[in-house]
Formats: C-alpha cells, structure tokens, sequence
C-alpha cells in the first residue's frame, strides 16, 4: 500500500465531515424558511388552497426535520472512525515504541 493512502483517508473523511456540517447548516436554514411561509401563508389564502398549502409545508418540515436527525447521525458516525483512527495511531505509535522506533516529525 501507497505511504500515503493512509493520510488520504484521514483528508477525505475530513472533506466529508465538513460537507455534512454544511448540509445541516442549510437544512437548519430550510426549517427557518418553512417556518417563515407558514406565517405569510396563513393571510395569503383561504378554503381548500389554505389546506393544501398547510399541509406541504407540514410534510416537507416532517422531511427536513428527518434529514437533520440523519445527517446528524451520519455526523456522529464520522466522529467515531475518525477517533477509531486516531486510537488505532496513538496504539501503533505506542507499539512501534516498544519495537525500538522512533518518532518521526514531519517535516
């Protein structure tokens, strides 16, 4: 295996964990707009419009608030293997130690 594949894996999962971050951002940003609609839309119609009106705004904050729970499980998911890594490190540092290496700072 490449030297570096390793320290990719750690950049990628890194590019990804900023890219959930800014998916829950803009969701966040979603409930607020939604929000907002529901508002404006309660004096803009009236009769069965006024219902159906309500009733999208309903369902899609039922669907952005689903996303949010999901990507903030798949946020958490992240922060677990990209400890893992590190524990996996700070174990083979330890080891490669005990084996008589020394560390080497990157340069």
């Amino acid at each position: 295996m490449p030297k570096d594949k390793e320290l990719k894996i750690g950049e990628i999962l890194l590019d990804y964990g900023q890219e959930v971050g800014d998916i829950q951002l803009y969701l966040g940003q979603a409930l607020s707009e939604l929000a907002t609609a529901s508002v404006n839309l309660q004096d803009a119609y009236i009769g069965e419009a006024k219902d159906n009106l309500n009733l999208y705004i309903t369902k899609m904050n039922e669907h952005v608030q689903a996303m949010i729970l999901h990507y903030g499980i798949l946020a958490a998911y992240m922060q677990d293997a990209y400890d893992q890594l590190e524990d996996k490190d700070k174990i083979l540092e330890k080891k490669m130690r005990s084996l008589g290496f020394e560390k080497v700072e990157d340069k």
